[in-house]
């Protein structure tokens, strides 16, 4: 083929080639991550994202991305969680260094064990009563480690990383988690358990295993930069409307 219908299909193949090119090249805003290993987690977040995000009726899950305090990698687990709406967000918010690190390891170096994602879930049938809602409310996370002796490795990553990634039904955003203080933890505890009873009973495991105090972690939607407005530069500066001289 020649002339110009063969130029215009080289053209046209230039050009979807380009563009196929820059869309790989393109960051994407949330990057590539490693999902949990544990295959009952790793089904759990298959269907969460089959469904929309609503995997169990009756209860309240999303998706937490960690990054791995040893590797950098991205880790994604799935758990159950409450609403608290007060929590205090503002740059003096006490990031709950009573809340403890914590020992050990999983399957991974940093990968999480899923077990919080199991029989010890948080219902989100309790009732008004018992979960806070509200724009900036904080997402209540129990790292009970089914009662282990130890924190589960989402939780060690966050401390040592705050910065996270939640999904929520279909809704991905950027977030920040914390340990809850002292008074926070003690307020939200009987919340927590009205919710799901299952948590008194590894509460007390895990303080009879090895002295652990089960934390509690409140995580909040990160505020979205605004874009600074452009400024005029010098010679962009509106010229001053001439006036015409008075005719009076």
């Amino acid at each position: 083929m020649t002339g110009p219908t063969a130029r215009a299909t080289a053209r046209d193949a230039a050009t979807a080639r380009d563009a196929h090119t820059a869309r790989d090249a393109a960051p994407a805003r949330f990057p590539a991550r490693t999902d949990s290993p544990n295959p009952w987690v790793a089904d759990h977040i298959r269907r969460f994202e089959e469904t929309g995000g609503q995997p169990r009726p009756g209860i309240s899950d999303l998706l937490l991305t960690t990054r791995g305090r040893r590797s950098r990698v991205l880790r994604r687990t799935a758990l159950a969680y409450v609403r608290d709406t007060d929590t205090d967000t503002g740059p003096d918010a006490d990031t709950g260094p009573d809340a403890g690190t914590g020992t050990g390891t999983d399957t991974g170096p940093d990968a999480s064990t899923g077990a919080d994602t199991g029989t010890d879930a948080v219902g989100d049938d309790a009732g008004a009563a018992r979960e806070r809602t509200g724009a900036a409310a904080a997402y209540v996370l129990t790292p009970s480690n089914a009662g282990a002796d130890r924190h589960p490795a989402w939780y060690l990553n966050l401390v040592a990383d705050p910065a996270v990634t939640l999904q929520v039904g279909t809704e991905t955003f950027p977030a920040t988690a914390r340990p809850a203080t002292p008074a926070e933890a003690e307020r939200l505890w009987p919340v927590v358990v009205a919710a799901m009873p299952s948590y008194a009973a590894y509460r007390d495991a895990a303080a009879a295993a090895a002295g652990r105090e089960i934390p509690l972690v409140l995580v909040t939607r990160t505020p979205e930069t605004p874009a600074t407005p452009k400024t005029l530069a010098t010679s962009e500066t509106p010229a001053t409307p001439k006036t015409s001289a008075s005719t009076a």
